[in-house]
């Protein structure tokens, strides 16, 4: 599917509703995740570069980032991660009553960036 279509079935759709799908390994250390995101994206480059030491770029994830994708799983929207977090984390008020914007924020960071895709998307 190319952008003009992504984008025409991404406008019809509320962003809270949207159902996200993680297309990235990651790590978790202490409570944190880490996306890695892969230096070499196709086989030739594994093929000219065996040897190279480090695979990955690592992506660090905030509090907030890393609660969010561990919930990612591909059956729960926006708003169910959104909720999820707010019952099942301990967070200051500060941060709870803006979570829905900034988890909209998040998902929308991270879709431009290709780590995540959306059920909607995938099922076109």
């Amino acid at each position: 599917m190319n952008y003009f279509e992504r984008r025409r079935v991404l406008k019809r759709v509320n962003a809270m509703e949207l159902i996200p799908v993680r297309t990235m390994g990651h790590e978790e250390e202490a409570g944190k995740v880490t996306v890695l995101v892969p230096k070499f994206p196709g086989r030739f480059y594994q093929v000219m570069f065996p040897r190279t030491r480090y695979l990955y770029f690592k992506i660090r994830l905030d509090v907030i980032g890393s609660l969010a994708w561990n919930v990612m799983d591909g059956d729960r929207n926006v708003q169910q991660i959104a909720d999820h977090i707010r019952k099942n984390s301990e967070l200051a008020e500060s941060q709870l009553s803006e979570l829905e914007d900034r988890l909209n924020k998040y998902v929308t960071m991270l879709y431009e960036r290709r780590y995540i895709t959306f059920r909607q998307i995938m099922d076109k």
